[in-house]
């Protein structure tokens, strides 16, 4: 039960309970008390007990609740946005629809949570554990830092659907896109008009052009794929640059200073028609002698030479991109393809 003087305390608006938290070394005793559609934003509940409390509706936007106890406390619809919640105990907190936008979540304990329908958008989640929680519809955009623990999260569209578990936030995502079985198609070819496979070599100075050209593509509307991070496990660099090609619209690929692109070519360009590649290559750089095996293959456009990283971005529209999209365009039937639009910022 809730400490009565506590819960009349908190009933006296914020500036009398954070007035009174800063003299009174008592913890707030808040446990199982009925807070619901009680606006609480900016008030001082660090370390408060809420266990079991009802705060469904209520407002708590910006309230420090960094090592509070809301374990099992019902809490749908609560608003919780930019909240302090770093090292709280939210275990087998009933959270659904609530809003934790840009919450700081560091090490809070959200094990068995239900996050269903909630959003994360733009919280921090460094060191948090989320191991069981259910998170059928929880929207998790731009996450602060890693958590801990994802382990076993529950994916579950009502209570009659087969439920699917996974251990990371990014692969849950996936997941509940692939068991949406009849959108599969449309995302396929959505990624597939947008994506673009970027190779080359990862030397700081031909890092620093790479980095250039995604940065382009983006303003442009694409979605470049750079594979310059851990492959995954049971699969070698080569294997996984393939994956990705195959759901690319085409390949670019900087031949300047090549090591692997030889091999990770062979993997490609005989068995995907489909997906155009374009050769780039920096006027001083030799190009590799292989390469003229894979010039035999109208999928593999004339080698673009370009003078430095500014020369590369000025022709980029018309040399690189226009040619390679309308070949992987009116490879797939589209007869009169147009560019993604360009991103205004």
């Amino acid at each position: 039960m809730a400490n009565l003087e506590h819960e009349k305390r908190l009933r006296l608006g914020r500036v009398a309970w954070n007035g009174w938290r800063k003299e009174s070394s008592d913890i707030p005793d808040l446990g199982g008390a009925k807070l619901a559609r009680r606006d609480l934003s900016g008030y001082d509940l660090s370390g408060a007990d809420l266990e079991r409390t009802l705060l469904v509706d209520a407002q708590l936007r910006r309230c420090d609740l960094r090592g509070a106890n809301l374990s099992h406390c019902t809490a749908r619809f609560v608003t919780l946005s930019a909240a302090k919640l770093q090292g709280a105990d939210l275990r087998g907190a009933d959270l659904r629809c609530a809003s934790l936008r840009r919450a700081q979540l560091q090490g809070a304990n959200l094990d068995g949570a239900i996050l269903r329908f909630t959003s994360l958008v733009e919280a921090s989640v460094d060191g948090a554990t989320l191991k069981g929680a259910e998170i059928y519809g929880l929207s998790a955009w731009n996450l602060k830092g890693e958590p801990a623990d994802q382990s076993g999260m529950i994916i579950q569209a009502d209570a009659k659907a087969i439920a699917t578990t996974a251990d990371d936030l990014d692969t849950a995502q996936l997941l509940s896109l692939l068991l949406d079985n009849p959108k599969i198609a449309d995302i396929i070819d959505t990624t597939s008009r947008r994506t673009v496979l970027l190779l080359g070599r990862f030397t700081p100075k031909r890092k620093r052009v790479l980095n250039a050209l995604k940065d382009s593509l983006l303003q442009r509307n694409f979605v470049p794929v750079m594979f310059d991070f851990a492959g995954p496990s049971g699969r070698d660099l080569t294997e996984t640059v393939a994956s990705l090609a195959h759901m690319a619209c085409f390949v670019i690929a900087d031949l300047s200073g090549a090591k692997s692109i030889p091999q990770e070519l062979s993997y490609l360009v005989p068995y995907l028609p489909s997906v155009p590649v374009v050769p780039l290559l920096q006027r001083g750089n030799r190009g590799y002698a292989m390469f003229e095996h894979f010039r035999r293959y109208p999928w593999v456009l004339e080698p673009v030479r370009y003078d430095d990283q500014e020369h590369l971005l000025a022709i980029l529209q018309k040399e690189v991109l226009a040619p390679a999209y309308l070949r992987a365009m009116r490879g797939r039937g589209v007869e009169h393809p147009k560019l993604p639009r360009a991103v205004n910022r």
